[in-house]
């Protein structure tokens, strides 16, 4: 059962509104989820008909196009599961087709990925109607993400295509409030740890979510679960979300451009993206703060220019900012260290690394959230630590407080379609919400 602090969380929200307004609102939310319900018999989710390209998944053509040949005579398509000790041949033996084909498949280039089964999946395979039976195709699940498909085309010979699955999306609706953790939070809500990690992505230019988070705090998340036959086989990605901390919201909704460039935005355009993540490290993780401090080691107050993040050995240190690596190596009391130039302004120090990341060399230049390194307490440290440095023309500067410099906002040319997905967007969080709130009355 949802905690009474998210319904009354949610309630003060309404509250601020027209009352008058909300009976019109909560009607005709009413009659459109009881519609929805009707055509999709989904209690928590509904189907999405935006445009495809408004997912991360590189959605492949139709199946009865993905097509290596102009035509395939017209045949049934069988599936048959994999059973521990199957081969190729074994299998492609219950439907009929002969040894010598399996042998001509496997014996392809791609085909070689066939010559090993794993058990439980599931191949299909379409044959002729003729006697003996000629193989015309088959679809095999390399992976999740990948399935290999062989075609006979006309001049009787096969070829192998590697693709993308077509995934059917739905969007499903999360709520939650944090009362220890947004992890703990996070996980009564029902996301995946892929979708948690994707929430403290959107927000982590505005919040960090090692010291910022507190009791109360709230997060609504709209995204993707990809189905293959009807079957779920993961989550996709956050369509909108919003997250409200210390008593401030934030807002983000998702948009693709034709480039297939996705970007996370506010209600006004501007992109959630800093030039700079707030936080170099997994978010759950505590950290020391900048200022005057006790040192563990010299047993003196001394001013801390950067801030610690305890965490495990090993923990992956991402770099807060596009740039070029300056410096990687051993530097005094910081140990293992890597100094990336962000420009002529910014430059990062990520101290007291285990090891680095393979190719960190100076002169490397490295993307926003790329592994660098990973955690490890070398240098002067009690404990296994990230120390965290942000420098403005050389200045140290509070990595928690220094304002970042935001990338751009929405193309001028993008305009009148973000308005029109941001519109869909905040009225399926609206619907959700009024679901949500109706449960709980039931409840």
């Amino acid at each position: 059962m949802v905690p009474k602090a998210a319904k009354q969380l949610i309630l003060e929200q309404l509250a601020a509104h027209d009352q008058r307004h909300i009976m019109i609102l909560g009607g005709a939310l009413a009659i459109l989820g009881l519609l929805l319900l009707l055509v999709t018999g989904q209690a928590n989710a509904i189907r999405d008909d935006s445009p495809a390209n408004q997912f991360a998944v590189n959605l492949d053509l139709p199946e009865g196009q993905v097509t290596l040949s102009p035509l395939l005579p017209q045949a049934s398509w069988r599936e048959y599961a994999i059973q521990p000790g199957d081969t190729l041949t074994s299998l492609l033996a219950r439907a009929g087709i002969s040894q010598q084909t399996a042998i001509q498949i496997s014996r392809l280039k791609q085909g070689r990925k066939l010559r090993v089964l794993v058990p439980g999946r599931t191949m299909r395979v379409q044959v002729s109607d003729d006697t003996p039976p000629r193989l015309l195709g088959l679809d095999y699940p390399i992976n999740s993400d990948k399935v290999l498909s062989l075609r006979l085309d006309d001049d009787e010979q096969y070829s192998i295509l590697l693709h993308k699955p077509q995934f059917e999306h739905r969007i499903r609706f999360s709520t939650g409030v944090v009362e220890r953790s947004l992890y703990e939070a996070a996980l009564g809500a029902n996301l995946s740890d892929n979708l948690t990690m994707q929430l403290a992505e959107i927000f982590g230019w505005d919040i960090d979510f090692a010291l910022d988070i507190r009791q109360g705090d709230s997060f609504s998340v709209l995204y993707d679960e990809q189905y293959l036959r009807g079957e779920k086989v993961g989550d996709g990605v956050i369509l909108a979300a919003e997250f409200s901390n210390q008593g401030k919201t934030y807002n983000a909704v998702r948009f693709v451009d034709k480039n297939g460039r996705a970007h996370y935005y506010d209600p006004q355009g501007k992109s959630l993206r800093k030039a700079f993540l707030r936080t170099p490290v997994d978010f759950r993780r505590i950290s020391s703060r900048f200022g005057k401090r006790f040192h563990p080691v010299h047993k003196k107050v001394k001013r801390h220019m950067g801030v610690d993040y305890s965490a495990k050995p090993g923990t992956p240190i991402r770099a807060t900012g596009d740039g070029k690596i300056v410096l990687r190596g051993r530097k005094g009391g910081y140990g293992k260290t890597i100094i990336v130039r962000h420009g002529n302004v910014y430059s990062t120090l990520y101290a007291h690394m285990r090891n680095y990341a393979r190719g960190m060399r100076p002169g490397r230049y490295v993307r926003q959230g790329q592994i660098i390194g990973y955690v490890g307490q070398t240098g002067t440290a009690t404990g296994p630590h990230l120390h965290y440095e942000f420098r403005v023309h050389g200045v140290h500067r509070n990595p928690l407080t220094v304002r970042l410099p935001d990338a751009q906002p929405i193309s001028h040319r993008y305009r009148k379609e973000f308005e029109q997905l941001l519109v869909s967007r905040n009225n399926q969080l609206a619907l959700f919400k009024a679901r949500h709130l109706a449960m709980l009355d039931v409840q």
